[in-house]
């Protein structure tokens, strides 16, 4: 991590120890230096990391500089199309300014980037799409309809469809006897695999969905 990172992680979790007698502007300025750094994907709130039981490694002070950008921010008139497409949120949570240069692909049809999100080149969203501040959207990734990335989740290049990948190819590549050589084996081999995989990718799942409730219910 940066000496920047450092100093700015020492700030938000100051801030965030005051509860809501934080200073407001420093509070705010706070944010917006993380929003910054999230949007260049210099700050991540959660990063792959073997050495953890759940193979990740989770940013506690990033999730609490992401609730002061919400505690402090003031509801602010955010429609479209002067106002003939109303919306209204936090004044600290714009849409996220991308253009061709980034590489992104963004398919016409009711989608949302929040800013404070990083999308890698090459990333394509399908809409409807929503990706909220603090998603970790890796290059080379689809957003498929009706996604929603929240805070916290990285999309990786690593998901479960690719463990599977890996797992045919390490199947294939075993010695086994003649009385296993064929498409039984491999196909129960791979079945066994699979459920493993999908037993834990349910429970990430409840827990992350049952995280984001208690985030909701406190700052939103």
């Amino acid at each position: 991590m940066s000496e920047a990172l450092l100093a700015l992680r020492d700030r938000v979790e100051r801030l965030f120890a005051a509860g809501a007698g934080a200073d407001r502007d420093a509070a705010r300025a706070a944010f917006v230096e993380l929003r910054e750094a999230l949007s260049r994907g210099e700050a991540r709130a959660a990063q792959p990391d073997p050495a953890s039981p759940t193979g990740w490694q989770v940013n506690s002070w990033v999730k609490q500089g992401i609730l002061l950008g919400f505690r402090f921010g003031e509801l602010a008139d955010a429609s479209m199309d002067h106002g003939r497409v109303p919306f209204f949120d936090k004044d600290t949570l714009p849409l996220k300014r991308l253009d061709v240069a980034a590489g992104v692909r963004i398919v016409p049809g009711g989608s949302s980037v929040r800013d404070g999100s990083f999308l890698g080149r090459g990333v394509i969203g399908m809409p409807p799409m929503y990706v909220n501040i603090g998603a970790y959207v890796d290059e080379g990734s689809m957003i498929d309809s009706h996604a929603h990335l929240a805070m916290f989740p990285d999309a990786e290049r690593d998901s479960v469809l690719a463990q599977l990948q890996k797992e045919v190819e390490q199947v294939g590549r075993e010695r086994v006897r003649p009385c296993h050589v064929g498409s039984s084996y491999l196909l129960k081999r791979l079945k066994n695999r699979f459920s493993q995989l999908l037993g834990s990718l349910l429970l990430s799942l409840v827990a992350l969905h049952q995280l984001q409730i208690r985030l909701h219910r406190g700052c939103c």
